[in-house]
């Protein structure tokens, strides 16, 4: 059985910096991601504030700057903040990051699921290249997102969320903030416009008990900005995906196992 300091279960941006910190300060760590490639696919809108920057500095995570954000509330009124902040390559950001924890010492594993754990053992079984192994570990970080298979081991309940889909679009033209649009069109939700250098992430996120159809509403924001002069009609990537909106967990950790992202 293989034995580790720290046993890593996401490779997001939270993960991965766990890796990174841990590894560097001289713990052995393994971390594991259910991806093929890391960061793919992208399921976000790809903005950080700057506090995140550290990784984005340079071509090809960084895609250009934001200076603020606008937002049309339902009155149709515009209210613009400062919100600066940067567009980036998420998948590359991702990537960026895991590189960082692997110079830094740490083993990472891809195509890897959890597919059991005991926490009161400290063992986690990885299945990778179709062969289970197991794991012991003195502590895990859970960074497998809103569906997170440790929390489901834990018997933990799930986060609440909201279901997303996105289209990334050519860019009519210059866009330096982030828009925001709020609307009973979006329940439980709302939808974006993210500027990204020629192309912005336009989409949407909605509460699925409340509004199960995504495509509808993002193809009528999709056509009016066309409409607009906006955007263009072209569709080059196709995403979504589901993101937390209830917070936190109440409690971020269980014994030795801590929740991060």
């Amino acid at each position: 059985m293989k034995s580790l300091d720290l046993l890593v279960v996401g490779l997001g941006p939270g993960g991965g910096s766990a890796a990174g910190k841990a590894a560097a300060g001289g713990l052995d760590v393994l971390a594991v991601d259910r991806r093929q490639v890391i960061g793919e696919p992208v399921q976000c809108a790809e903005f950080i504030p700057n506090p995140m920057g550290a990784y984005a500095r340079t071509h090809p995570v960084r895609l250009q700057s934001i200076t603020g954000m606008q937002s049309i509330l339902p009155s149709g009124a515009a209210h613009a903040s400062d919100f600066p902040g940067l567009m980036i390559d998420r998948a590359e950001f991702d990537r960026a990051i895991a590189r960082a924890a692997e110079d830094h010492g740490a083993e990472l594993w891809t195509a890897s699921r959890l597919t059991a754990l005991e926490p009161a053992e400290r063992i986690a079984t990885i299945r990778r290249n179709g062969q289970e192994q197991a794991i012991r570990y003195r502590a895990l970080v859970a960074a497998d997102g809103p569906h997170s298979t440790v929390a489901t081991w834990l018997g933990l309940a799930p986060l609440a969320t909201v279901i997303t889909r996105q289209y990334t679009v050519p860019l009519r033209q210059p866009l330096g903030d982030t828009i925001v649009w709020l609307s009973d069109d979006y329940p439980g939700g709302y939808a974006w416009l993210f500027p990204r250098g020629d192309v912005a992430n336009l989409g949407l996120g909605l509460d699925p008990q409340l509004q199960p159809d995504l495509k509808g509403p993002l193809e009528q924001l999709h056509q009016r900005l066309i409409e607009q002069g906006q955007v263009g009609p072209e569709i080059s990537r196709r995403t979504g995906g589901a993101i937390p909106v209830g917070g936190p967990r109440e409690r971020l950790h269980d014994g030795r196992i801590v929740f991060v992202g």
